[in-house]
């Protein structure tokens, strides 16, 4: 394996240095304090990931089971840790993972619910925009037509709370989905439900006269345009 050195060459790792580094990365994951330091840490693993899975499918055979294990633990920090390692991997899941996308459904779908905390349903929907953006064929993205409502109420709810960092980027990561992958809203299967929670957002937030909010009104813009064309 190769990686970059600060000199742009590359440097060739042997299989025990690559060992150990698997190793630690994981290891900091779990018990690095710092949050900024944590989503650097996940990038990297993510980045280390496909470089050795796209030279060998079974080159870090621990990576997904801690993933998986981490979405489930209850901890709020591995959670969103494991999410941003699928937001690195989601390219490399959607071309050649396939046999594993009903088992990226369900992290969604669970991590997506009311009950998680912002934080974990924010990286949540940066990893499944990714992954969207990043899958070819339109019948692989059907399956997750249904997690819709579930990204627009994780808007709705940063909304209610008063968390504007999270609202902002959650908005920016959902309308860059609806503008890239337009059919894939339009065959959602519960309009009526995005209708309202679409209503409920664009109505939370004045979109004009409210400087603390100007940051919002491209975004909310488009959710009023859906708004006004969603049928009732």
């Amino acid at each position: 394996m190769r990686l970059l050195g600060n000199d742009g060459k590359g440097m060739t790792l042997s299989t025990p240095v690559r060992e150990v580094l698997k190793r630690e990365l994981l290891s900091c994951i779990e018990g690095e304090p710092s949050r900024s330091i944590r989503k650097k840490v996940s990038d990297v693993v993510g980045q280390l990931g496909i470089n050795i899975m796209s030279n060998d499918p079974g080159g870090w055979p621990e990576l997904l089971p801690f993933m998986l294990a981490a979405t489930r633990s209850g901890n709020v920090q591995l959670h969103e840790s494991a999410l941003t390692i699928f937001n690195s991997l989601s390219e490399f899941i959607a071309e050649r993972m396939q046999a594993h996308h009903q088992m990226l459904l369900e992290v969604f779908r669970s991590s997506l619910q009311p009950q998680q905390p912002l934080s974990v349903r924010n990286a949540a929907l940066r990893a499944l925009a990714s992954f969207l953006m990043a899958v070819d064929e339109p019948s692989a993205r059907t399956p997750f037509q249904e997690l819709v409502p579930l990204m627009l109420q994780t808007i709705s709810d940063a909304l209610a709370q008063g968390q504007e960092d999270e609202c902002r980027e959650a908005l920016e990561v959902f309308v860059e989905v609806a503008e890239s992958q337009t059919k894939f809203l339009k065959k959602v299967n519960h309009p009526l439900r995005i209708y309202i929670i679409a209503c409920r957002v664009v109505d939370t937030v004045p979109i004009e006269g409210d400087s603390a909010h100007c940051e919002y009104s491209p975004h909310l813009w488009w959710l009023q345009s859906r708004r006004q064309s969603s049928p009732r």
